[in-house]
């Protein structure tokens, strides 16, 4: 290594994206050293030109040109000296900028160390403590984020994640427990409890690698434990920064998760699909959101909608969910198409405010999660004309919801993981796995 930083010549060094310059004593002890190899390829040259004329030279010609022994002893401990000159300083500047390159994870340590000393038994925070508690908190996620950005190389590495998104997350956890939000408290459970499970894991991995430092690898991204761990974190708190933090999109969340729980009273298969993750699950799912919007184009999950088809709406004037004059003609025509067929089927005059959700509700969930195929099953008791006028939204629905998967699919990829986890229960966060560096 020593010998091609000295052939190289390069006076820098790259560590997780930030530029490291050597000494000027490490320089120059790389000059020096240039100097001394030059020196001896010149002593060989002439060592070489003496051999080769030996044979034509007299005795006393090849004794006054050829190298002495004393000569190349002494260029042998130039050479010697410059070498262990240089690569004593090259490797006290690398030390140091090893050293250096692991202050990310050093401070994050201390962050996390001030942000204990602040919290009671079993992480309570007591109340003279809490405005100090809420900036330590805010210290720790900002070195978080300074680390994944830097060491996060299996995902996108964001460093714009705030700590907004943990107090969020906390607030919903704290209002699940509250008896009126009973029924809806294991979806909000799943999505607040990780993003504060993926915190905790972090912090622990801090504790942990605070008695062993100097075995983290300066080049962050090579430390599995950290980088496994980032991964984990960054994933949950981009999913909290668009369904946790922002008020109108957890509510609509919350909302469709209840639909999809009756859904499963009404129509049993769809408990068998949610847990075995059946294929046909995923094409269940954006039928179910659609239908629930179009029951309600009112209610915040219009806000959900527009998220994933924003193409389909206009900007709101105050920055609200969107009105109903606000979307796309055709996002209309479904809405009042979807009136339409449930006036047939629950047999009420055109214009009619229908039930939310009334017979029609059900037929329109059972032919969602069974497809066109099992009619007696879903049809039963009802006039051709319905079944008909059900078949034609459907088909509608489905161009839809072709629509809401592919417009972008990375947002329904991720709101469809976010759906089945909380329909499944999730899996906690491990706050204490295995420890790697």
């Amino acid at each position: 290594d020593v010998m091609e930083v000295r052939m190289d010549r390069h006076s820098s060094i790259w560590v997780n994206g930030e530029k490291y310059e050597l000494s000027s004593e490490a320089t120059a002890c790389a000059e020096r050293l240039q100097h001394a190899f030059a020196e001896l390829g010149m002593f060989l040259e002439r060592w070489v030109a003496a051999a080769r004329g030996e044979q034509q030279a007299s005795a006393e010609a090849i004794s006054a040109s050829h190298p002495s022994r004393t000569e190349l002893l002494s260029t042998l401990a130039v050479i010697d000296f410059a070498w262990a000159n240089f690569e004593h300083r090259y490797i006290t500047d690398l030390i140091a900028v090893e050293n250096r390159a692991r202050q990310l994870v050093a401070r994050a340590v201390e962050a996390e160390e001030w942000l204990r000393s602040l919290e009671g038994p079993r992480g309570v925070v007591p109340p003279q403590n809490l405005s100090r508690h809420r900036e330590a908190q805010r210290s720790l996620v900002a070195c978080i984020s300074q680390l994944n950005a830097v060491a996060n190389c299996r995902r996108k590495g964001r460093d714009d994640l705030t700590d907004d998104i943990l107090e969020s997350a906390i607030v919903a956890l704290k209002r699940s427990e509250l008896p009126e939000h009973a029924t809806t408290s294991s979806a909000a459970q799943v999505l607040a409890g990780d993003i504060v499970g993926a915190f905790g894991s972090i912090r622990e991995y801090l504790r942990q690698v605070k008695l062993c430092l100097e075995r983290v690898d300066p080049h962050l991204c090579n430390n599995n434990g950290l980088v496994s761990r980032l991964v984990d974190w960054e994933e949950s708190w981009e999913i909290g920064l668009r369904y946790v933090q922002q008020a109108d999109m957890f509510e609509a969340v919350i909302g469709v998760v209840s639909e999809f729980t009756a859904a499963q009273t009404m129509c049993p298969a769809l408990i068998t699909m949610c847990e075995d993750c059946d294929v046909e699950l995923f094409l269940v799912l954006p039928r179910i959101v659609l239908l629930s919007f179009l029951s309600e184009p009112s209610s915040k999950r219009t806000e959900l909608v527009k998220s994933l088809i924003p193409h389909r709406f206009g900007a709101s004037e105050d920055g609200s969910v969107a009105s109903l004059a606000k979307m796309h003609p055709d996002l209309q025509t479904l809405i009042d198409h979807y009136n339409e067929t449930v006036c047939i089927v629950e047999n009420k005059p055109f214009g009619a405010s229908p039930a939310t959700k009334g017979v029609a509700w059900e037929v329109f969930v059972k032919r969602a999660v069974l497809g066109p195929g099992d009619s007696g099953d879903i049809y039963g008791g009802h006039s051709l004309q319905s079944q008909k006028a059900v078949e034609d939204l459907m088909r509608e629905v489905e161009r839809w919801s072709l629509e809401v998967q592919r417009h972008c699919p990375e947002d329904w990829n991720q709101f469809s993981a976010v759906l089945v986890q909380c329909l499944t229960g999730g899996s906690p966060k491990d706050a204490a796995p295995q420890f790697e560096v």
